[in-house]
């Protein structure tokens, strides 16, 4: 498992783990953070994962997806991408509620 700098400082990773060939130990790591670790499906022997939202304990929301990797037209694994999308989705959910709130009475 290959991870970079964004992914470490997104899942707070200890400098630890991030050297070196620890795979599960990072896995668990991130398992730790979320509420629900279930939610969080790795497995490179599944099709292309759809984009999901993970809740963390801190109640940042992380979107996860993840496509074929592909040598020579060999399917080779999967690689995943994660973004920190809780300022995106406390906006959106702030325009929600304005749009089905009235503003004085709420």
């Amino acid at each position: 498992m290959q991870v970079n700098r964004q992914f470490l400082d997104l899942w707070n990773v200890p400098a630890a783990l991030a050297d070196g060939p620890h795979g599960q130990a990072l896995l668990e790591h991130v398992h730790a953070q979320l509420p629900e670790p279930a939610s969080l499906k790795l497995d490179p022997r599944d099709a292309p994962a759809e984009a999901a939202i993970l809740v963390r304990h801190d109640q940042r929301e992380i979107e996860v997806s993840g496509r074929e990797f592909r040598l020579q037209g060999v399917r080779a694994g999967m690689v995943y991408c994660f973004r920190d999308v809780t300022e995106r989705e406390r906006g959106a959910k702030l325009i929600r509620h304005q749009a089905l709130h009235d503003g004085l009475s709420g």
